[in-house]
């Protein structure tokens, strides 16, 4: 896509110059100037690869694949707790059922049980990035890694998984 616009740059304007960093001002108008320079047909076929590539950049934001996953979840949105069910989780993200469904753009904490124990779970905080009728997507602020060093992990009831837990 790149190299299509650097390819419009030859037709009677200026050599290709890489825009300064910071630079917002230059760089919208010269991108204003190359637009205004296309027909209707180049205008369209750009929106369409730049609007390909958005779409494309969504799908490359998840780090790992979605893993189902039914586990009970607590959460907490504006000092509210709520019940929810995690449908399927990711190194980077949860789908959650529930009632009570928060807005996109909300701040949540939740905890649920750890994949493979029934004592420890994991508490993590991250931001509602997707709403619908039945369920909502959040991005937690920091991976979940098989590694448990990176878990915010809270053991309940057996003292001697504490001590065999690795050091954060």
């Amino acid at each position: 896509m790149y190299a299509w616009i650097a390819g419009r740059i030859g037709w009677g304007m200026e050599p290709y110059k890489k825009p300064e960093k910071g630079n917002l001002a230059n760089v919208t108008q010269r991108l204003v100037q190359h637009i205004l320079g296309m027909s209707f047909e180049e205008r369209r076929d750009l929106l369409l690869r730049l609007e390909s590539a958005d779409v494309e950049k969504q799908k490359d934001k998840r780090k790992g694949p979605r893993i189902p996953y039914l586990a009970e979840v607590d959460f907490v949105v504006d000092e509210r707790v709520y019940k929810g069910m995690i449908l399927d989780i990711s190194e980077d993200g949860a789908r959650i059922a529930a009632c009570d469904i928060p807005p996109a753009g909300a701040e949540v904490r939740m905890a649920f049980p750890l994949p493979g124990s029934r004592k420890a779970h994991v508490r993590m905080a991250g931001l509602v990035v997707r709403d619908a009728d039945r369920d909502f997507g959040v991005a937690f602020n920091r991976g979940l890694n098989p590694d448990l060093r990176r878990y915010d992990v809270r053991i309940l009831g057996c003292p001697d998984l504490k001590q065999n837990l690795p050091e954060s």
